[in-house]
This record gives structure tokens, C-alpha cells and sequence, in this order.
């Protein structure tokens, strides 16, 4: 399961002004299920708790960390009843018209068919999970996805009236990717850090992009790199020197954002709060490792 409560999960960094953190203003601008909106209702609920409108247990100050989900509900039609009214719509034009229809209005019956059956559909839920560190003035967003990105950190302007932003690199994250997957033991600040030997390589020639997806091979990615391939996301690992028995293990992008991280599996019946700070660590430690490497 994905999330932060679950197995692993995705995170964009982005830079947040703790001080800005109020559980008034997060349950002022919680999801209202009953709020008749067109196209998207969104609000938010307590961490990965589609129906938590009220309690938000996890966005009390826990370890220095807060938790909480932005729910936006989207009307989605079917992809395929789209395409077929569409062609209906078309199809029937063209009848009535006794030939067919230029380019300027087919697109014109299909944007008003799309808005149609948009406004028809039911609305689709989405969770993205959003992790602030207190501490660090770090918010973690629970999603590789620009556009979800974008809306989660549009309502979080709106709620908390401070501006959060995604960390950018002024290195070659690329470069960076490049000695990782070249050094055994690469030391960042208290991290031994080394590749598991997969990523996806990218490569431009005559204007032509070919890649390449390796995995578990490093001999196979340090062949790619021989033949002027560049990596755009590589598997990694990392180890703190404090505990030795703890490995972080994810894919870091050249956008920075961490992709499949794993997460402690919970026992059964763990306390959810145990698992939360648990969790958080987790991530934390991993945007430890990636301001490391790349800021």
C-alpha cells in the first residue's frame, strides 16, 4: 500500500515555514463532502483517512512531525464513453450536414461533449499525503506529479497563508547520479550512500531521445554511461552512521523527487502513532540524503 502510512511513497521536498503550522487553520479548510462544486471539491483530511474531516490525529506536533491528506475529488468520465459519444456526436452532424465537418467544429462538439459528461460523471477521490517537519521547515508532498504538486501547494497557500516551494538543485543532478553509481561507498554528511544497480538512462543524438531501463546490473548501467547515456533516476541506498542496521532505499530523480521509498512494514495492531513517527523518520532521513547530494 502506498502512502505514508502504508509501504512506500513517493515525496516532492519543498521548503515550508513552520511557523505557519495551525490546526485551526488546517480544520477551517477541511474537505466538505456535502459542497456542490462543478468539476473538483478538494479539502483536507486527516493522514491517508479519506472520511476524517474533524479529528486529524496526526497533525498534532508528534516527534516534531504533523501529518495530514489534501482530498480532491474530480468528476472523471469514462474514457470510452467519451470516445464514443464523441463519435455519435460527430457521426450525427455530419448526417444532418450531408458531409463532413471541418476540423473547427469537430473540436467543438468534442470540447462540449467532454463538458457534458464531465459535469454528468461522479466525482473520483484522490489522497495525496503531505508530511511537515517542524524542525527543518521541510514539507514533504506525497506525490511525483507536477500538476498534483501544484493544487496541494495552491490550498496550502490558501490555508496557511505562507508559500511553500520545491527545493531546486543548482548541480547537475544527473552528475550526480553519475558518481553515485560509480563510487561503492560515497559519504554524505552521516550517510554511506551507493547504488542498487537500476535506474532509467536517457540519451540525445541528432535530436532523437532513445533510453534504456536497467535493473539490478550495475555493470549494465555503467555500460549505458560508457556509451554517453545519462541517468534520469537511479535506485539508491543509504546507511547512517548512527545505525548501522538501517537502510534507506529509494529512487532519486533529476527533479529531485523521491519515488518508491520504502517504508518499515507495521505489525499487526501497531500504535498508528508509533508508525507515523516511524514513518516520518523515514522520509526525513531520506530528504537528509538527497539536500546532501544535491543542495
Amino acid at each position: 500500500m502506498a502512502g505514508l502510512m502504508g509501504s512506500n511513497i513517493s515525496l516532492t521536498l519543498c521548503s515550508a515555514d513552520s511557523t505557519a503550522f495551525d490546526g485551526d487553520k488546517l480544520r477551517k479548510n477541511a474537505f466538505v463532502p456535502e459542497l456542490d462544486a462543478d468539476i473538483v471539491r478538494q479539502g483536507w483530511v486527516g493522514l491517508g483517512e479519506m472520511l476524517d474531516y474533524t479529528d486529524f490525529a496526526m497533525a498534532t506536533p508528534q516527534a516534531g512531525y504533523v501529518g495530514f491528506s489534501l482530498r480532491m475529488d474530480v468528476r472523471k468520465p469514462s474514457s470510452a464513453v467519451l470516445r464514443l459519444k464523441i463519435a455519435e456526436a460527430i457521426q450525427e452532424a455530419e448526417a444532418k450536414k450531408g458531409g463532413a465537418l471541418s476540423k473547427a467544429q469537430k473540436k467543438e462538439i468534442r470540447e462540449e461533449m467532454t463538458d457534458r459528461l464531465t459535469r454528468q460523471a461522479d466525482f473520483v477521490p484522490q489522497l495525496t499525503d503531505c508530511l511537515w517537519d517542524l524542525e527543518k521547515n521541510d514539507l514533504y508532498i506525497g506525490s511525483s506529479s507536477t500538476k498534483i504538486v501544484e493544487s496541494v501547494l495552491e490550498y496550502f497557500k490558501t490555508t496557511f497563508g505562507t508559500e511553500a516551494h520545491p527545493y531546486a538543485s543548482e548541480k547537475d543532478v544527473a552528475d550526480v547520479l553519475v558518481t553515485i553509481s560509480r563510487s561503492e561507498n560515497l559519504q554524505v554528511d552521516e550517510y554511506t550512500v551507493w547504488s542498487r544497480g537500476s535506474g532509467s538512462l536517457e540519451i540525445t543524438a541528432s535530436d532523437e531521445k532513445s533510453s534504456i531501463t536497467v535493473q539490478n546490473d550495475g555493470s549494465a548501467v555503467e555500460a549505458a554511461l560508457a556509451e554517453g547515456f545519462r541517468p534520469s533516476k537511479l535506485h539508491i541506498a543509504a546507511r547512517p552512521a548512527s545505525n548501522e542496521d538501517l537502510e534507506i532505499d529509494f529512487t532519486l530523480q533529476t527533479n529531485l523527487v523521491i519515488s518508491k521509498l520504502l517504508l518499515p512494514k507495521a505489525e499487526k495492531g501497531a500504535d498508528r502513532d508509533a508508525v507515523f513517527v516511524d514513518h516520518a523518520d523515514i522520509c526525513a532521513r531520506a530528504g537528509a540524503v538527497l539536500k546532501g547530494l544535491c543542495l
